[in-house]
């Protein structure tokens, strides 16, 4: 965490108190907790002193910079409430995790995949205990950067935050040989550029689960092979299909699963939510694809980003829809009730797989 050097939570809604830990970032340049539910003390450390009021107005907070003094107005923080707003429950309980204004900082950058990792940081900082309740909470783990921490001290993270999940885009043998007898369930990704290789040739196949696969397995908790991310539309599509098959037939031992990981730019139709379906670009490769996820017991991966869907329609999509703050229902479709946008998006999915003859596919 000592990396950190932004650090943005304006406008959330969070509430309780500050982690302590928060004082301990000697990295920090920016910081803005304006116009939350925050309340009790403000750590006591030089660094969070340096900043100015501003970035903390709008919250009940006391102490240095503020000039309320804590011991002099007897403030003392109402008991911690368990927050459950920011987060979404999904397949056999991975919990995803989303806040919209953290999104909306960091999508300028170029490197999505990076965003994962610094994600989750921000939020174990701020959110401390409340962040990760037991290992049913998962966290991408994006590589494609400088400077980062090597593998060892980011499963430590993992670790001390209590996440139980990650996912590594790419066999990264430094980042295996680190996951060894965590306890941390893995789903490790195909590169898009090997695909083709792995689905031309059976060989290439078990080369590639005897390099990555077999020699941790004892010791690291595969969950699933992601073969390919968000390859759909696309010239190496054709190549999906193939490649999982040739990988689930060479994965001789244990219970892992293949899948592979889509936009929900797969779907020509997303609303109603109940007449999602695939675009004519990718129904034919979506449905043989869903139909085998069906036959071998796997789920549909995707990346579902209710930011980029608030940005492309903000007039027809309220912010509090998008942000999972909404106290009324937006959207009724048949029998089913939405409050929020992420809902909506997964249920798309689904009716689309139904449609595709995979009605048992779990996303």
């Amino acid at each position: 965490m000592k990396w950190l050097e932004s650090m943005d939570f304006s406008m959330n809604q969070f509430s309780g108190e500050i982690p302590p830990s928060t004082a301990s970032l000697t990295f920090l340049s920016h910081l803005n907790l304006s116009y939350n539910n925050l309340t009790g003390q403000i750590p006591k450390g030089t660094q969070l002193q340096s900043f100015d009021e501003s970035c903390f107005i709008g919250n009940e907070l006391c102490g240095a910079p503020l000039d309320k003094n804590c011991s002099a107005n007897g403030v003392i923080p109402p008991p911690a409430v368990e927050q459950h707003r920011g987060y979404h429950l999904l397949e056999d309980g991975l919990i995803l995790l989303f806040s919209f204004q953290i999104a909306a900082i960091f999508a300028m950058a170029t490197n999505f995949e990076l965003l994962c990792p610094i994600f989750s940081v921000a939020l174990s900082v701020l959110l401390g205990p409340n962040f990760a309740t037991g290992s049913s909470v998962g966290v991408c783990y994006g590589m494609v950067a400088n400077d980062l921490p090597p593998p060892r001290e980011v499963i430590d993270m993992y670790k001390s935050n209590q996440i139980g999940r990650m996912r590594l885009y790419d066999p990264n043998p430094e980042a295996l040989e680190a996951l060894r007898n965590s306890g941390i369930e893995v789903l490790v990704g195909v590169r898009n550029e090997d695909l083709q290789q792995l689905a031309g040739s059976y060989s290439a196949a078990e080369n590639w689960v005897a390099t990555y696969i077999t020699p941790y397995s004892l010791q690291v908790q595969f969950r699933y092979i992601v073969v390919g991310n968000e390859v759909f539309p696309g010239n190496s599509a054709r190549y999906v299909l193939p490649a999982m098959q040739n990988l689930q037939n060479a994965l001789s031992f244990g219970d892992i699963k293949v899948s592979t990981s889509i936009a929900t730019s797969v779907l020509g139709v997303s609303y109603p939510p109940s007449a999602g379906a695939f675009s004519q670009d990718t129904i034919e490769y979506m449905v043989p694809i869903a139909q085998y996820l069906n036959n071998i017991g796997a789920p549909l991966l995707a990346n579902v980003y209710p930011y980029f869907a608030y940005i492309g329609d903000p007039i027809d999509i309220s912010l509090p829809y998008a942000l999972f703050t909404s106290e009324t229902v937006v959207v009724t479709d048949g029998g089913l009730s939405y409050d929020n946008l992420l809902d909506t998006m997964v249920d798309a999915l689904y009716a689309a797989l139904e449609k595709a003859g995979a009605p048992q596919v779990q996303v």
